[in-house]
């Protein structure tokens, strides 16, 4: 049931989803963390991974970035997660599925004849 007792509206699916979408993803076995800023970062960090890879980077090269120390991303716990560029490269693109898929199923719920008062409900989104 949505916080007001009464069928869900559009207003409040689209918060459910960003709600999901910033909860953060699984990588790898990581929890990372998903807002806005983030996903900005890991699309910056994905675009310089396939420079690198264009330049040659090679798998399993930590220092792909051009730094003198290993690349690594923070989960939400803090661990920090060494990755080479083909790592952030498919990091990247798991952010962004992440974010498609609650985007299409927010759009099922939306399309429904009648929002279904348990909209919140985990069966309605993905997993």
């Amino acid at each position: 049931m949505s916080k007001t007792g009464r069928p869900g509206r559009r207003d409040e699916v689209d918060e459910e989803r960003d709600r999901r979408i910033t909860a953060g993803f699984t990588f790898q076995g990581h929890v990372f963390d998903c807002d806005a800023a983030s996903r900005q970062n890991i699309s910056g960090a994905a675009t310089l991974a396939i420079g690198a890879m264009a330049s040659g980077a090679l798998a399993g090269d930590l220092r792909w970035h051009g730094a003198a120390d290993d690349f690594a991303w923070l989960s939400q716990n803090n661990a920090a997660v060494p990755m080479d560029s083909q790592t952030v490269f498919a990091f990247g693109a798991a952010a962004a599925e992440h974010v498609r898929l609650h985007v299409f199923a927010a759009r099922v719920v939306k399309d429904m004849a009648l929002i279904p008062n348990d909209y919140q409900d985990d069966s309605y989104w993905p997993s």
